[in-house]
């Protein structure tokens, strides 16, 4: 059994109980690929897309904070380390 990692959109301006509705629980990179590609329009994403970044404590909700980028642009925040997301050399503005 796989443990899940909770994932919320990153939205800017989205308030924090809007993007906690929104939560879907991911088991790999594969889960959120799949989850992305099936609900969102535009570019379909890969592997490749991505990258992550610890982002810190987010005392609101009680989750060491990972930060999830589709080509560098913030895109959903996680309460862990998601496996084979390479891991972000650029700073996220």
């Amino acid at each position: 059994m796989c443990l899940k990692i909770k994932c919320r959109p990153a939205g800017a301006g989205m308030l924090l109980t809007e993007a906690m509705s929104q939560l879907i629980e991911i088991e790999n990179i594969d889960d959120l690929i799949k989850v992305y590609n099936s609900n969102y329009y535009g570019k379909k994403i890969t592997a490749d897309d991505l990258s992550i970044k610890y982002w810190g404590i987010d005392k609101r909700i009680n989750w060491k904070t990972y930060l999830i980028c589709i080509n560098n642009d913030a895109a959903f925040f996680t309460d862990g380390l998601v496996k084979g997301i390479q891991k972000c050399q650029e700073e996220i503005i």
